[in-house]
């Protein structure tokens, strides 16, 4: 199987994130993360060394001047990367630029499949062989043994109903409307508030170019999206019941980032539950949870952006020029 997909710059962090900030929020982004989150094992691990001890630099902040690299995050960050086979920052910068959708769905089927950076510096995207499998010149596409798939959620719909055996989109018709209709609502309505209007408008916009009117419209109009999946997750594990579908990838991926940016959210405890479920699952930490600090004010020279809501339209013009990943799949499963 063949993916090409978006990609971003190096993740790297400028500033120590404390994740139990108060600021902003209406509720600390700490209640977020589940008990049985993995990271925790890492928070307490790297809070019980003395760093400087160790030989770190820059351990206690400067009273005066910019914020340098916090060492402990940095370290955060290095051990989650080794304890996910990421051994490198060269590597984290190529995880945080794939389809978080695509290779979330990915790694829940478990099927093998092989990146191969192209598009940007790498060059690939107007090449006649791409074209002709994409006229678009677009990402995501997906060659499987020669089925060819482009749009994200038409790939999600692809590898589940070939797949996922039932799993993620049902064989019976009804029952996969339902997972399409919250597919289509995400990409139409949840994705479009978040990650143009609070993800780009505030999180990747320098304060100084900030339109804090719109950004303030766009965070009550996502608030007002998460009380409705609070409402629908009520008594539920997942938007269709006891088990993830395909409902829950689109609207799932924003979560991560929608509870790790500094803006006002609503009381959602059922969505803060069915956050947790999510972060149980590895190809959900693997694929999903990827660091975005380096993202912080940065609209010059940005590419696609690599989150979930930029997949389902393919490419975002106007944002600079995408760089995509290339996977080849045996079609077989880990």
């Amino acid at each position: 199987m063949k993916v090409w997909d978006d990609k971003v710059c190096t993740v790297r962090v400028h500033r120590h994130v404390v994740r139990r900030q108060n600021t902003l929020q209406s509720r600390r982004l700490d209640e977020a993360v589940g008990k049985e989150n993995p990271v925790r094992v890492i928070d307490r691990f790297v809070e019980r060394l003395d760093l400087v001890e160790l030989g770190f630099s820059n351990v206690v902040a400067e009273e005066m001047g910019r914020p340098s690299y916090a060492p402990g995050d940095m370290l955060k960050l290095y051990v989650y990367g080794y304890m996910n086979r990421v051994r490198s920052s060269r590597g984290l910068e190529r995880e945080a630029g794939r389809n978080v959708e695509v290779m979330w769905l990915i790694g829940e089927l478990g099927l093998d499949h092989e990146h191969i950076d192209a598009g940007g510096t790498f060059g690939g995207l107007d090449a006649p062989g791409f074209l002709a499998m994409n006229p678009h010149g677009r990402v995501p596409v997906i060659d499987d043994g020669g089925t060819i798939v482009w749009e994200s959620h038409a790939i999600l719909r692809y590898l589940a109903a070939r797949y996922g055996s039932g799993r993620f989109w049902s064989e019976d018709a009804g029952e996969r409307s339902q997972a399409d209709r919250w597919m289509d609502w995400s990409q139409t309505t949840l994705q479009p508030d978040f990650l143009m209007g609070v993800f780009w408008g505030f999180y990747r916009t320098p304060e100084a170019q900030r339109d804090h009117v719109a950004i303030r419209e766009k965070v009550a109009a996502c608030a007002s999206h998460f009380e409705l999946l609070d409402r629908i997750l009520q008594g539920r594990r997942y938007l269709l019941g006891d088990e993830p579908t395909l409902a829950d990838i689109p609207a799932g991926t924003a979560l991560y980032r929608y509870f790790g940016l500094e803006i006002e959210r609503p009381a959602v405890p059922n969505v803060v539950t069915w956050y947790s479920r999510l972060q149980a699952r590895p190809a959900y930490r693997k694929h999903v949870m990827i660091p975005f600090e380096e993202l912080r004010g940065r609209l010059a020279g940005a590419v696609v952006d690599a989150g979930p809501h930029a997949t389902g339209h393919g490419l975002l013009t106007g944002h600079g020029t995408p760089k995509v990943c290339f996977a080849r799949s045996s079609n077989t499963r880990r």
